[in-house]
Order: structure tokens, then C-alpha cells, then sequence
């Protein structure tokens, strides 16, 4: 029985078939054609059209329930459609394809036996797949799972059987034919392995969702590639990740868990879904040619990770709290690239985004980019940690609340909104500390700890923070006029001594005691101490010169009861702001 109605214009036409339970057909074909529109072919509610034999898709959308004994030949017209087609013979059955035109949704609920590709038919397109039991063979190069939807589907179901992936991957490519969000579920058993994986999830205007079920992992055999939509789901690979130009991030996991070496192949900064390294043995690393990786959240569990030698940004859009990189063991290669935490929020809730790691993780160079609309986003360590940077440090947007220690130069951008994170300057040689546009910023303390070279600052720096501690140990900080140190307020200024002090001048406001921690070469400290100002907005400027005062200040030019004025070093104390007169 041939059903091949033709539309003669151009509205979309449903056209209904309606049996009994004892009708029964031999073969059916569905060859429902139109030159414009959509032409859909329906079984009535609760019917199932049973043939003995073959089926056959030649043209048309199938909304309804075929179930058939003998095999299933799909041709070019065919439309998909919302309905089943289901084999459900206890003997073998052959499906055959065109390409990758495709048919409504296919069950296997065969008692017996497969169903297996023709010979010469090396790819299958299907709108959804659900295996019930008995065993399907995919096709040898792609099976396609997806077409066009408007609604919440279970795009691959099993329940039971054997899925044999033939060595050929599926591509879960729905598309959302509307305006409508739609999440597409991916439900397996723990013996379910796919080959190679791919998402490929597209929408014109919307979210195109990819889930699997609580607590359902999908395990590929080798590759997963991310080509469109959002994966919310837990994908295993054991060959490499391909990020192609539609990914759309995700708040799922791709695992990488092969024992030998995989790689990385990815599109500028498109970003998939969260990374997990949970190798037994051998590395994960880019492929040549691969300088950018972009994903929504990190983690090192075990094995080898190779970061980028570009940036490696971790974060996207998240409306929740949570960790943003946890390394829990293995090893983290930093490749002299650049990691960039850079997620936003997606609503107008705060969030808060953790960095967890261990002793042995190294960053090069790292930039804190958390950036909201309307709201804060802050990074945060585990109480501990230390980030440690060994050559660039960038605190762009956001607020950061964790320890960073860095061996090269630190800057701080306008869009930066402070946090209580200590910064500890280690490095070997000289490092510039730049706050242009940014001077009153940096909020957490600041510690001097460098094995050789200065800190020299490019711009004012203003630590006005209550409670804020500028921290000497080792090393000095460098200012100037004009790139000047200001201690607010509650600032406390401590540890300072020949190897560590300010060769500059530093400013002070407050109505406190203090010692200005300055002094000149390398190892000459000279503190000043003034006794309290009347007022917390009072402001002196103190700086120690290493030099004969005249003839700026001639030394024969004193009080009476000044025996001698030194001619080997001065200090200069000037009072910039207030009327307090204060005890040296």
C-alpha cells in the first residue's frame, strides 16, 4: 500500500490513516509529496499501522505509529516527522538509506535477532532512537539523531539490547524549529558505547539544550566533537575533542579519560562545556595549529593537561555558584600560555566562582575577568591556596578574593571592583605594579617577598582600604612623585627593614601613629615616625634622600640649638593636606 497524497497548493495538509486492531498490510511506502509546504501523514490516536513486510520513506512527514516485519528503505524525499517507525521482527532486518535524508524515529523491539545496514548504505538519519530490546548495528560512517523539533524530547532511549556502534559516529544534530528553548535528552545504559560522539545542536534565535539523565555518562570509544548547541550532560571520550564555531558552552562535562595520548582541536574562542582530565596515563594537549581553548570549567583529576600556549579561557554564562578550576592531582602544564577566568553571570544574582589547586599548579599568565551586568561576581580560593602566577598578573573585572603570588608584572583595570585576595610580589628581577585609571582598586593586601629586583610602580597606587596591610619581607617597592604609595586611613605599613622598604616617597592619611618604611639603595632603610594627626583626612608625604641637602637646603641655615645638620642624607616631611603639626 502506497499513501502518496500531493498537496496542490500551498498550505500544509495532515492526512489521517485509521485501522483496527486486525488490519494488517503486507509492505507500506509513505510518499506523501508537496513542491512548498509540509505534507504530514498521521495514524489516528492509539493506532499503530502494522505491515508484515517492508517499509518505505519516500517523501513526506510521519506523524503516527508504522510498525513493520521486513525492512526499512528510506529515500531522498523523505521529511522526518514526530512519529515511530518500529522493527519489531524476531528475525534479521536490513534498513536501507539514501544519504542522510531523514525518517521520523525509529524503535528496535525485536525479540530476536538485529537490524543492520544494507549493504552499501554507510549512514542513517533518524528524528529520535529508542532501542527496547533486541540488537541495532549503527551505520559504518554517520548516524544521524535529531531534525527539526518545537518541544522537551528524548532524542536516544535505551532500555535494554545491544547497540553496536560499527565503528561509525553519532551525530545528535536536532534544530529548534521556533522561538521555544528545548532540551534534548540523551537516556543509556551502563553498556551503551558509541564510537565517536558528536553535538551538533543548532537554533536560529534560541537555547538548543543537550542532557543526559541523572547520573547517565555517554561513553565514546574515541572522539567527541562539539559543533552547536549547550551540553547539559556528562559525555566520556577516549580520543580527541573538537570544538567547532557554533558551540555554545554548557553546564555538562566532557571527559577525557583515554590511557594514551588525546588532543584538543578547537575554533578560535568557541567554548564547549566543562573539561575534566581523569586520565589513567599519557596527556591531553592541543593539536598543532591549536593556540585557543575556551571552556565553561575546568578540572584535573588525574593524568597530564598541556594548556594552550594562546589562552585558555575558563567560564562563560552561569546563574549559580561553583567551581571554576579544581585541580585535585595530575599535572597542570601551563605551555607559557595564558589562562583567563572569565565568567559571567547570566542573571542578577551574585556568584561566587572557586579556584581550587594544589601545590604544584603553576599559571604563567593570568587574567581575573568576572564580569556581570547588574550584580558582583567574585573569585575565590580555598582557605590555603595560593594562585601562583610566574609571569603575568591581570585583575581586569570582577572581585578576587584569593592569594596570588607572581613573579612578573601585575596590572589592574578600571573595570576591576576590588576584594579582599592578598598579592604577593616573588619574583626574581624587577616587576612593575600598574594601576592606571585604577589607583584606589586594590583592596587585599600587599606583600613584598622577591628573591632579587624592585617593585616598581607605573601609576599611583592608594591602598585606602580599612584594614588593608602593605607586608615588607623581602625587596623594595619603587615610587615616585608622580607614581606615588598612599596609605590610607587604617593602613597599617609593616615588617619594613634593610631588605625591604620603599625607595620613594609614601604618603599617609589618617589619625594614626606612623612609620614611613623608606630608605634609599638597596639597603639602606630610614624610617621617619610621626606622632598622631588631629584628623583622619590629615596627609603628610615622607621620603629619604642619600644625598648632601645643599645646596636645595642649606645646612647653615638652623635653629640655634642645632649643633650640626648632616651633609650625607635629609628627610623631607610635608604636610599635604589638614593643619595637624605631628612630633618626628
Amino acid at each position: 500500500v502506497s499513501f502518496d497524497p500531493a498537496i496542490n497548493g500551498w498550505s500544509a495538509s495532515t492526512f489521517t490513516i485509521d485501522v483496527n486492531s486486525s488490519t494488517l498490510f503486507n509492505s507500506i511506502e509513505v510518499n506523501a509529496s508537496t513542491c512548498c509546504t509540509q505534507n504530514v501523514i498521521a495514524t489516528a490516536v492509539g493506532d499503530t499501522v502494522h505491515s508484515d513486510m517492508d517499509f518505505t520513506h519516500t517523501d513526506g512527514f510521519i506523524s503516527g505509529n508504522f510498525e513493520f516485519k521486513g525492512n526499512l528503505t528510506i529515500n531522498s524525499g523523505a521529511d522526518g516527522g514526530s512519529g515511530w517507525l518500529i522493527a519489531d521482527a524476531a528475525t534479521p532486518q536490513v534498513y536501507s538509506s539514501a544519504s542522510k535524508y531523514r525518517t521520523c524515529g525509529l524503535m528496535i523491539n525485536k525479540s530476536a535477532n538485529s537490524m543492520t545496514p544494507a549493504s552499501g548504505t554507510t549512514v542513517l538519519a533518524v528524528q529520535r532512537f529508542n532501542l527496547i530490546k533486541g540488537d541495532f548495528t549503527a551505520p559504518s560512517s554517520i548516524f544521524y539523531i535529531g531534525g527539526g523539533w518545537n518541544q522537551n524530547v528524548n532524542l536516544y532511549a535505551q532500555t535494554a539490547g545491544v547497540f553496536t556502534h560499527n565503528s561509525g559516529a553519532v551525530s545528535f544534530d536536532p534544530y529548534i524549529n521556533g522561538w521555544s528553548a528545548s532540551t534534548f535528552n540523551i537516556d543509556v545504559i551502563p553498556t551503551t558505547l558509541f564510537y565517536s560522539v558528536e553535538i551538533n545542536a543548532s537554533s536560529c534565535c534560541n537555547q538548543n539544550i543537550i542532557n543526559t539523565l541523572s547520573g547517565d555518562t555517554v561513553h565514546a570509544e574515541k572522539d567527541f566533537t562539539h559543533t552547536d548547541g549547550y551540553i547539559s550532560g556528562k559525555f566520556s571520550f577516549k580520543g580527541d575533542l573538537y570544538v567547532n564555531s557554533g558551540a555554545d558552552g554548557g553546564n555538562g562535562w566532557a571527559v577525557a579519560e583515554g590511557s594514551g595520548l588525546q588532543n584538543y582541536i578547537s575554533l578560535s574562542n568557541y567554548r564547549t562545556c566543562g573539561l575534566m582530565i581523569n586520565k589513567p596515563s599519557g596527556s591531553f594537549e592541543s593539536k598543532s595549529g591549536t593556540t585557543t581553548l575556551c571552556v565553561q570549567r575546568f578540572k584535573l583529576s588525574t593524568g597530564s593537561f598541556t594548556a594552550p600556549s594562546g589562552n585558555f579561557y575558563i567560564g562563560g554564562g552561569w546563574n549559580e555558584n561553583i567551581y571554576l578550576f579544581n585541580h585535585v592531582a595530575g599535572s597542570f602544564v601551563n605551555n607559557s600560555g595564558t589562562v583567563i577566568f572569565d565568567p559571567y553571570i547570566n542573571g542578577w544574582s551574585a556568584s561566587t566562582f572557586t579556584v581550587d589547586v594544589i601545590p604544584s599548579t603553576r599559571f604563567y599568565n593570568l587574567n581575573v575577568n568576572l564580569t556581570t551586568c547588574c550584580s558582583s561576581a567574585s573569585l575565590n580560593g580555598i582557605a590555603g591556596d595560593t594562585l601562583h602566577v610566574s609571569n603575568l598578573l591581570n585583575y581586569q573585572d570582577g572581585i578576587c578574593n584569593t592569594m596570588m603570588d607572581c613573579g612578573g608584572n601585575v596590572s589592574v583595570s578600571s573595570g576591576f571592583d576590588g576584594g579582599t585576595g592578598t598579592l604577593v610580589f616573588n619574583g626574581t628581577t624587577d616587576q612593575s605594579f600598574n594601576l592606571t585609571n585604577a589607583t584606589s582598586y586594590f583592596n587585599g593586601d600587599i606583600k613584598v617577598n622577591k628573591a632579587g629586583g624592585k617593585v616598581r610602580l607605573l601609576s599611583p597606587l592608594i591602598m585606602d582600604y580599612n584594614g588593608q596591610r602593605l607586608i615588607f619581607q623581602k625587596g623594595l617597592i619603587v615610587s615616585t612623585s608622580s607614581e606615588l604609595l598612599t596609605l590610607g586611613d587604617n593602613v597599617v605599613a609593616s615588617g619594613a627593614s634593610d631588605s625591604s622598604f620603599v625607595l620613594g616617597p609614601v604618603s599617609k592619611i589618617g589619625n594614626d601613629v606612623f612609620t614611613f618604611p623608606i630608605g634609599t639603595n638597596d639597603s639602606l632603610y630610614a624610617p621617619l615616625r610621626i606622632s598622631a594627626p588631629s584628623l583622619v583626612t590629615d596627609k603628610f608625604v615622607a621620603e629619604y634622600i642619600h644625598t648632601n641637602p645643599d645646596p636645595t637646603y642649606n645646612v647653615s641655615s638652623k635653629d640655634a640649638s642645632i649643633i650640626n645638620v648632616s651633609t650625607c642624607e635629609y628627610w623631607t616631611l610635608q604636610r599635604t593636606s589638614g593643619s595637624s603639626n605631628v612630633s618626628v
